[in-house]
Parts: C-alpha cells; sequence; structure tokens
C-alpha cells in the first residue's frame, strides 16, 4: 500500500535519534531541550492551582512548523490533566499542561510522552 505525500519511518528503531527522554530542572516554565522522533520528558514537581496551566518550550531539530506532535500523559497525582501542543514551529513547540479540576491542585511529577 502507498500513501502518497506521506513520510515513512525507516530506520534503527533503538538510534539515538528516534527515541529519548528528558527531565524538566528549575521550574515548571523550565524548557527541556529533546532532538528525537518520539520522547518522554519528566516534569518537575508540579503545584499547579485548580483551573490554572503551566507551559514549556520543548527545543526539538527535528521538528518542522507543519509537523502535527501529539502528546500523552502519565500521572499519578491529584488534580485533572490534560496536555496539548501549541506554537509550534520549526525546531520547536510548547506543551501546555491545564489542571481541568475545579478545586485540586497538582502535587507531583508528570511524566509527557509525544
Amino acid at each position: 500500500m502507498s500513501l502518497s505525500g506521506f513520510s515513512q519511518v525507516v530506520g534503527p528503531f533503538n538510534s539515538p535519534a528516534y527515541a529519548g527522554s528528558a527531565t524538566q530542572t528549575g521550574t515548571s516554565a523550565s524548557g527541556v531541550t529533546l532532538s528525537t522522533m518520539m520522547g518522554q520528558i519528566t516534569t518537575v514537581a508540579l503545584t499547579t492551582a485548580a483551573g490554572a496551566e503551566e507551559r514549556f518550550t520543548v527545543t526539538n531539530t527535528l521538528t518542522d512548523a507543519n509537523d502535527v506532535v501529539v502528546v500523552s500523559t502519565n500521572y499519578a497525582g491529584a488534580g485533572t490533566p490534560m496536555v496539548g501542543v501549541i506554537k509550534n514551529a520549526a525546531g520547536a513547540f510548547d506543551i501546555v499542561i491545564t489542571n481541568l479540576s475545579a478545586s485540586v491542585a497538582f502535587n507531583a511529577a508528570m511524566t509527557i510522552n509525544f
């Protein structure tokens, strides 16, 4: 089956450019650098208030302004997280973490997959 206009991922999937991980240091607004096709980011311990959000930049030399970056999270703390990507550009994208809870703040680090 051929999909015209779509790229095919080829190559050694254990290659450093294919997958990686990064740990955020400093504050929840501190950016991370992870130039891989997919990755896992561990945030600092979040204390985001109910109804509030956090935002940080992921520097990734493999991303392009036309890419669709999909994120998900593993979070076992309090609050109700929602993660998304905004401001996608060549070489970087921003991740927004929103606490959907009406009354409970976050109280743990979060793992974000892309």
